[in-house]
């Protein structure tokens, strides 16, 4: 009782923050405000009006803020994920166009109240619509080359064999390939890994690099124990989404949750994918579930600890200081 008495505090604190952020947003912005030069700057929210958030200095290893749902709408994202107690954030990228945006936009992220930093990769989805992989591997490595740091991981890369996805077989190439390039430069790898017969192939490919590998996170694990228990054994970090929010879908997420060390554990929203219930707290249409924001991060953490049986700042505290270091940010 205790803790669904605590969820739902967090769940009003976030509201709560969220919408007098986009009130008085909304208010500095008007015709009659829009007169004086003071008005000209993001008005922040009064303090007194605000509940203070529960968690502070979260980091979300994944939110694609340069999907179309967030076209025009990012930064206020970014905004109220501030608000909500987020810090810092990585923007993946899915393809080398979609790396250069992430990239671009992390550049012009001042002011926004979270530090961003992007991956650069090729997505299994897109394996199929893409040519040259020589010359994409000589692209990431520019990219990651001359990005001044703000490049922190290749990827997102992997294998995901679930329904409308490429062949496995042009999956592979480009796996493969990215594989080697992380291991020839030592950037961290951000993998996607579906289903169990993706797992198994990309157990093989690891496995066979074991010993050249840079450091590996799987981000939005959804495998099972067996799929679990490789992970860590191979020395890898996990992250967790708002799947383990979800009441049915996140039950087996939710048993197995517990076997993760706390220093091996990250968290993320996978905004705008994996929508929950109340992902939307404190936005337009809070009842829907798409697009899931970066805000709903605090919800996540409050779900994992639960799961774990942990005190939620403890995970809070231990997934941000993981993610930072395994980022070097």
């Amino acid at each position: 009782m205790k803790s669904r008495r605590q969820s739902h505090e967090l769940f009003r604190r976030i509201e709560s923050r969220c919408r007098q952020h986009r009130r008085v947003r909304a208010h500095s912005s008007s015709p009659a405000a829009a007169g004086s030069s003071a008005s000209r700057a993001p008005l922040p929210p009064p303090r007194s009006l605000l509940p203070p958030p529960l968690f502070s200095e979260l980091f979300d290893v994944d939110a694609n803020l340069t999907h179309e749902a967030f076209k025009g709408d990012w930064r206020e994202q970014v905004r109220l994920a501030a608000v909500a107690g987020v810090s810092r954030a990585i923007v993946p990228g899915s393809t080398l166009a979609d790396s250069r945006r992430a990239l671009a936009l992390a550049t012009d992220s001042s002011g926004c109240g979270v530090g961003l930093w992007t991956t650069a990769g090729v997505h299994p989805f897109n394996a199929s619509s893409m040519d040259g992989v020589g010359a994409a591997m000589d692209d990431l490595r520019a990219q990651i080359g001359s990005s001044g740091g703000r490049v922190v991981a290749l990827g997102e890369c992997g294998l995901d064999y679930s329904d409308g996805f490429p062949p496995a077989e042009a999956q592979l190439v480009w796996f493969e390939h990215q594989l080697d390039l992380a291991c020839e430069l030592k950037t961290p790898l951000f993998l996607h890994i579906r289903v169990s017969a993706a797992f198994d192939d990309a157990r093989r490919l690891l496995d066979a690099r074991a010993a050249a590998l840079p450091p590996v996170l799987v981000h939005c694990f959804t495998g099972g124990e067996d799929e679990l228990r490789w992970c860590l054994d191979s020395g890898f970090h996990v992250s967790v989404s708002g799947v383990v929010c979800k009441k049915e879908r996140g039950a087996e997420l939710r048993r197995i949750l517990p076997l993760i060390p706390l220093a091996k554990l990250m968290v993320e929203t996978d905004a705008p994918y994996l929508g929950f219930p109340n992902c939307r707290a404190g936005h337009p249409k809070p009842k829907k579930q798409f697009p899931n924001v970066a805000s709903a991060l605090p919800l996540v953490v409050d779900a994992v600890a639960r799961a774990m049986k942990l005190p939620a700042a403890d995970v809070a505290a231990a997934t941000s200081a993981n993610a930072r270091r395994f980022f070097g940010v």
